[in-house]
């Protein structure tokens, strides 16, 4: 979570910015208002930016064009107004992020711990800001799932030939393609067999 300590001293009535798009929507799902309602973020671009998106050779304007037509952001920030509740909202945040790493128990746990402190307390910003940090963090989590596990590789095979005769004595020639999956850390006399 990237908060204003690596900024100048902050003055009164700035925004509170952050890069951390799931703490922005947690905070805006509790009811912190954007320090700007028509321009909630900011997305910048830089010769470095360009450059580690793949956009070289072009002139700074072009690349940004060519990176907005790809879909490819830059340097995203956040603004939001410093309510009062601000510094207890991030608290929160932070400590359902420590929450998340260091707990026992599954993510329905705390799941479901959060839903039923909501139904007592619909409008706890708190309770919804943790809330949020566990579904969006989670989200992330799960959908990232795949690169935690050893990948498997398919490899076709087009089949034996089977031969039979028909009862008019008619040779068949028949292949039963199919593939197998195998581990990406199989052992090198199975990819040799397999000839990968």
């Amino acid at each position: 979570m990237e908060t204003n300590s690596n900024r100048p001293t902050v003055r009164k009535g700035s925004p509170f910015h952050t890069t951390d798009a799931i703490l922005a929507f947690s905070l805006y799902l509790a009811g912190v208002p954007f320090y700007e309602d028509r321009k909630p973020c900011i997305n910048i671009y830089d010769e470095n930016i360009l450059k580690r998106l793949g956009f070289v050779g072009l002139s700074i304007e072009d690349g940004v064009r060519k990176a907005l037509s790809k879909k490819k952001k830059g340097h995203v920030e956040y603004g939001f107004k410093r309510t009062p509740e601000l510094h207890f909202l991030l608290q929160a945040y932070k400590n359902q992020e420590t929450q998340l790493q260091e707990d026992e128990g599954t993510a329905v746990d705390v799941f479901t711990r959060l839903v039923a402190s909501l139904r007592e307390d619909a409008s706890n910003p708190m309770t919804l800001v943790r809330l949020c940090c566990v579904i969006l963090k989670m989200r992330v989590k799960f959908v990232n799932l795949w690169q935690e596990i050893t990948p498997l590789i398919r490899v076709y095979n087009t089949g034996e030939v089977q031969t039979t005769k028909d009862e008019d004595g008619v040779t068949l020639k028949r292949r039963f393609p199919g593939f197998r999956l195998v581990s990406l850390n199989a052992s090198q006399a199975t990819k040799d067999k397999l000839k990968l």
